[in-house]
C-alpha cells in the first residue's frame, strides 16, 4: 500500500492492531500516507509484527507474530467502500485463520456483486501447500489477477511455472508468475508475455514480491496493457531490492510516475 500511494494511487486498508505503541505508529503512518484506513483495535492482543533477517546475498527470512491481525472478522468488512473500489487485493496468509477466512469470503461476495476486480497473491509456499484446494477454488471462482512466485506456482498444481500460468489463465484470471532474476511470466487467455528483470544490485529482497504487485496494479488501474504493467512492476521491484528496508528511492518513484503517465 505504501508503494502504491507513493505512485499516486488512492488506496484503502482494512486491518486490526492492538491498543499499543506499535498499533498507534501504524495508524499515524497510514494517515501520513493518505491511506483511507479502517484500522480496528483489539484490546486483548498486541499488534502483529515481523522480524526480518537478511543474509549477505540479499535473501531474507521472516519470523512473524500475527498478533491482533488474527481477530479481523467479517463484521469489519466495509462493504460500501468495496463496492466503490476498483480492485480488492488480498493474500494467502489470510487463509490461516477461520475469522479472516470468513471475512475474505464476505468481501469476495461483495466484489462479485459490484464487479470489483479481485487480486489474489498466494503469499507463501507454506500456505499454498496447506490450503491447496481452497486456493484453486478461489482462483476458479473469484480471482481476476493471481500473483505467485516460482515456488508457490509449482505447489499450486504441482506443475512448472508455464503450465501453472496456463491453468490459471484457463479459469479466466490473469496469471502473474514472478521468476526472480529470470523476470516474470504474465498470461491472459492464450496470450503470454515474458517480462525481463530490471538490472539491480541485490541488497535486500524483502518486499520484492509485494513491490512487483504494487507496480503491476498501478499500471493496471490506469488500463495499461499487461506487458507494460509487467515492465513497470519489474522496475519498481528492482529499485526496492537495491537497498535495505523496502524503501522506494525518490528517483525511481519519479521515474515510475512518469512511466505511468506516459503510457496512460
Amino acid at each position: 500500500i505504501r508503494i502504491l500511494t507513493e505512485m499516486e494511487r488512492k488506496c484503502g486498508l482494512v486491518g486490526m492492531v492492538g491498543k499499543d505503541e506499535l498499533g498507534s505508529k501504524i495508524e499515524h503512518k497510514l494517515q501520513s500516507l493518505g491511506v483511507s484506513a479502517k484500522l480496528y483495535k483489539d484490546d486483548k492482543s498486541m499488534t502483529g509484527s515481523c522480524v526480518v533477517l537478511v543474509s549477505p546475498d540479499g535473501e531474507r527470512t521472516l519470523n512473524t507474530c500475527l498478533g491482533a491481525s488474527q481477530s479481523l472478522s467479517a463484521e469489519h468488512i466495509p462493504h460500501h467502500e468495496l463496492k466503490e473500489s476498483g480492485i480488492l487485493h488480498f493474500c494467502g496468509y489470510q487463509w490461516t485463520n477461520e475469522l479472516q477466512k470468513r471475512a475474505v469470503l464476505e468481501a469476495l461476495s461483495t466484489c462479485q456483486k459490484s464487479n470489483t476486480i479481485v487480486s489474489f497473491d498466494l503469499a507463501d509456499p507454506f500456505v499454498v501447500q496447506n490450503f491447496n484446494q481452497d486456493f484453486q477454488s478461489l482462483i476458479k471462482n473469484h480471482a481476476d489477477i493471481v500473483f505467485a512466485n516460482e515456488q508457490e506456482a509449482a505447489l499450486l498444481y504441482q506443475l512448472p511455472a508455464e503450465e501453472t500460468a496456463e491453468k490459471i489463465a484457463a479459469t479466466g484470471a490473469i496469471a502473474v508468475i514472478k521468476l526472480g532474476a529470470k523476470g516474470a511470466l504474465i498470461q491472459k487467455g492464450s496470450v503470454k508475455h515474458r517480462i525481463a528483470a530490471s538490472p539491480a544490485k541485490v541488497v535486500d529482497t524483502t518486499g520484492a514480491g509485494d513491490s512487483f504487485a504494487a507496480g503491476f496494479l498501478a499500471g493496471f488501474c490506469l488500463n495499461q496493457d499487461l506487458k507494460t504493467c509487467g515492465e513497470i512492476a519489474a522496475f519498481v521491484a528492482s529499485d526496492i531490492i537495491s537497498r535495505l528496508g523496502v524503501q522506494f528511492s525518490e528517483d525511481a518513484r519519479i521515474k515510475t510516475i512518469k512511466m505511468l503517465k506516459r503510457s496512460s
